[in-house]
């Protein structure tokens, strides 16, 4: 008997872990931008946001690149795709000269149009972080 409730046991563990391993969402909205030059956003953990000076470009970055109806519109839509559940940040910004990263003055301040979701102008993880337990839709963001 204690043979059989211990292989039930651990079944209903594996499938637990397998359950929670399939929990992957998408996350997706637009960006408005002020110029030309490619999108890079970065959909960052806790860890990834505090090592973001050494990252380049760090994991989950999507690179879009504008066409010429975007660069009319100013606009484009991004989608983030098999998203583990977990606390994420969003860092945006777009590579005006084309060099592939995002230029900063002396003093460390942005030279390009860059943001972070929820909060623009915000670098405090409290304000950008968000929950991810679901698909998210509908995020709109935007580059000064």
């Amino acid at each position: 008997m204690l043979k059989h409730e211990t292989v039930l046991l651990v079944t209903l563990l594996v499938m637990s872990s397998v359950t929670y391993a399939q929990e992957i969402f998408t996350i997706s909205g637009v960006v408005d931008f002020p110029k030309d030059g490619d999108i890079y956003m970065s959909l960052l953990t806790k860890e990834e946001w505090q090592r973001l000076t050494i990252l380049s470009p760090p994991p989950r970055t999507i690179i879009i690149t504008l066409t010429p109806e975007q660069k009319k519109a100013r606009r484009a839509v991004f989608t983030f795709v098999r998203i583990p559940k977990g606390t994420y940040g969003i860092r945006v910004f777009q590579d005006v000269n084309e060099n592939g990263k995002l230029d900063r003055c002396p003093y460390s301040f942005p030279k390009e149009p860059c943001s972070f979701y929820r909060r623009a102008g915000e670098t405090d993880w409290a304000n950008i972080g968000f929950e991810v337990d679901k698909d998210i839709d509908g995020i709109r963001m935007r580059l000064y």
